[in-house]
Order: structure tokens, then sequence, then C-alpha cells
């Protein structure tokens, strides 16, 4: 039966007013999202923009675009987005969104803070990410290195995996790749050679904390975010992510309150949004979701019709250069702070 109602708009209007219903989507999402790239298939245009996929992966520089979305807006941005792309689904348990937890570190003086926001070329980050609330399946300790090109910060990355109850002996220096660090397979030449490049980027980080006196504990941010992640396996044209209920939380020292002490993270921090159990004063709620859209885009050529489409809309507001890093900072330490990104006096609103 067909009427002259606009359904959609009234449908994600109602759907926005129950909040019970609005974290009970997964199931929907990944059928919707099977059905549209069913659809997609049929129709051999995955990107609506044939040239965009067929001119393959030589000459290729990759766009960093963050925006920021109201919460009214976020049920009708995936379904705009899964119009286009399919939605990525975590095989281990069948969910379309993962907690993803990182902790930052700096020393007293905001040395990396500081160098960040003033796009100081060699700019360091020192991060520690790992998924769900259980650390023992994994945390990537990452040393990020950033050049400034014509006022943009480009990353040179080097990461290294372990799990949490290894992380405090890898920061000392006491645990190495030698130990542990992987399953072994010993006498083999690709093991010693993946020892001895882990082995290496473990000096480079510890080089790092220790030149530059990031103590754990001293100050670190965890957003505790859900994630949900949509592209095409395989075809790294186009990779969005979308964060919702993203938390900075305080875990340094500076006023005299042992947060995390001398563990490499606070441990009272459980993956309960919005974390009743914390002082507010520790807290950073970040007030929207936040769009990350990563192009790949050949020379000559523009991204495609929908991408276009999408960032110039008004359920996205741009905000270039966007770190959540950067915002818990500010936000948390403002006090000790004398550099706040341009966008901290920032807002939006809903879409009209």
């Amino acid at each position: 039966m067909h009427t002259f109602l606009l359904v959609n708009p009234i449908f994600v209007q109602k759907l926005n007013i129950l909040a019970s219903v609005r974290d009970s989507f997964d199931s929907l999402l990944q059928n919707l999202s099977k059905l549209y790239k069913k659809v997609r298939d049929e129709k051999k245009s995955a990107l609506n923009d044939v040239a965009f996929l067929q001119s393959g992966s030589q000459n290729r520089n990759t766009l960093t675009m963050r925006y920021w979305v109201h919460p009214d807006n976020v049920m009708e941005l995936k379904l705009y987005i899964l119009k286009n792309i399919p939605i990525l689904v975590n095989t281990k348990n069948n969910k379309t969104n993962l907690c993803v937890s990182t902790v930052y570190y700096d020393n007293k003086k905001l040395g990396l803070y500081k160098d960040i926001i003033e796009k100081v070329d060699g700019a360091e980050e020192i991060r520690l990410r790992w998924i769900e609330s259980n650390d023992d399946s994994g945390v990537i300790i990452q040393r990020n290195v950033f050049s400034n090109n014509n006022g943009k910060l480009q990353r040179k990355k080097q990461e290294i995996a372990t799990k949490g109850k290894y992380v405090n002996s890898f920061i000392s220096g006491e645990y190495t790749p030698e130990r542990k660090f992987f399953k072994p397979n010993e006498g083999s030449k690709a093991f010693m050679n993946e020892i001895k490049e882990n082995s290496e980027i473990q000096a480079s980080i510890l080089e790092t904390i220790n030149s530059r006196n990031l103590i754990p504990g001293i100050l670190i941010f965890p957003p505790q975010i859900q994630r949900s992640s949509f592209g095409i396996f395989g075809d790294a044209s186009v990779k969005m992510s979308l964060d919702t209920d993203v938390c900075m939380i305080r875990e340094d020292n500076f006023d005299g309150n042992e947060r995390a002490g001398l563990d490499w993270k606070r441990v009272d921090v459980r993956n309960e949004y919005p974390f009743p159990n914390l002082p507010e004063r520790d807290i950073c709620r970040f007030p929207y979701a936040i769009l990350k859209i990563k192009v790949s885009v050949v020379m000559g050529l523009n991204p495609p019709l929908w991408v276009n489409s999408l960032i110039n809309c008004n359920l996205v507001e741009p905000v270039p250069n966007f770190s959540k890093y950067v915002h818990g900072v500010s936000a948390l330490l403002d006090n000790r702070v004398h550099l706040h990104p341009p966008w901290v006096r920032c807002s939006i609103s809903k879409k009209k």
C-alpha cells in the first residue's frame, strides 16, 4: 500500500525519541546493510562511480576528513551511508559496534599536547589501544611521529601488540619480544626477523617515554567509544567510522589524586557508560558523534558523488584536524592549557 506520507523522516524521528530502542539497532542495521548490498551488487554500482573504482590503486592520494554529528541525526546518517557501502561486522561477536579504548601518555608540562596543537614538525604521540573491556585480548602500543606538510600533520606510525597483563613490564623494559611476545616458532628466519623488527619498535617507544618523562598514569585519556565501521572488504576507496558515546576520562595525578597510580591505566574504569562510579571532574562526555571519512582519490578524479553529497549535507558539521586526545586535554585540564584547539567553543544543532 502506497501513501503520500514521507514515512522515513517520521520513522527516524520516532526511533530517536526512544533511547532504549536506539541501543538495539545492531541486527536491524545488519539486515538493512545486507539488503542494500544485494541491490548494489545486482546493479554493479557499489559506489555509484565506475571510473572511481576501475582506476586502479596507482597514483592515489588518501583524504581524511572529520565531522561532528548531532545525536538526533546519527540514525539518519547511518541509513544514508548503508545505501552506498555496507556496515562492517565484528566476526568474533557478530556485532556492528565495537568499544574501542585508547590511553594517551604525556608529561606534566603537556609537552606532547603542546607539540601536536602547535603542529611542530616531529611531534610525537604515545597511545595504547584495545577493543572491548577485556584488554587481555590484546593491546596495541603505538608511537606516532608527525611531520608538518604545509600546515597539515602527516603521521608515521610504529606499533606493537601485547596483552594487558604485560604492558607494565613492556613499558619498564623488562618484557621484550623475545619473552613470550609471540607464539614461538624458533629456528625460522621469519620469526627472528619479526623479533628484530619489534625489538626496534619497542626501543623507539621506550626512548620517547623515557626521554620525555612519560610516566604511566601521569596523563591518560581513554575515550570509551562505540564505533561503527563502514566499507567494502578488499576495497579501500571509501572507509568510514562513526563514534558515539565518546568519553574522555582524566587519569593524571596533578591535583594529588592518584588515579592510575603506577599502573598503565586506571583500573576503576569499566565499560559502563556514562561511568556513574567516577567523579564528574574526571569525565568529559563529548556531546556529538564523530564521523571519520577516508577516501582514496585517484589523481585527476573526484570522490564518488554520494560522498560529496554527504559531506555537503546538513547531517554533518566539518571539524578539520579534530582530535579526541587534544579535545580531552583541553577540556579536562583547562587550567593547565594555554593554547586551545579552534573547535573548543563550537557547537552544532539538530538538522532542520
